[in-house]
């Protein structure tokens, strides 16, 4: 099966929101990935089972 390079974009951003459980730093991830917060939080992570907390850590800008 092939695959392009945005569906392994695709999966490593979701992958890495969950894997983090919501504590990725969203702003480096966008950076990273060459996208924006917005295109993250519109298409990746809007579908994504966020707990309460991974809500709140998606949300936050650090500790501090």
């Amino acid at each position: 099966m092939n695959r392009s390079v945005y569906s392994l974009c695709h999966t490593a951003i979701c992958m890495r929101i969950i894997l983090s459980h919501g504590q990725v730093n969203i702003f480096n991830l966008a950076k990273n990935a060459g996208t924006s917060v917005n295109q993250i939080e519109r298409f990746y992570a809007r579908h994504l089972p966020l707990s309460r907390e991974m809500a709140k850590n998606l949300q936050s800008f650090g500790e501090g």
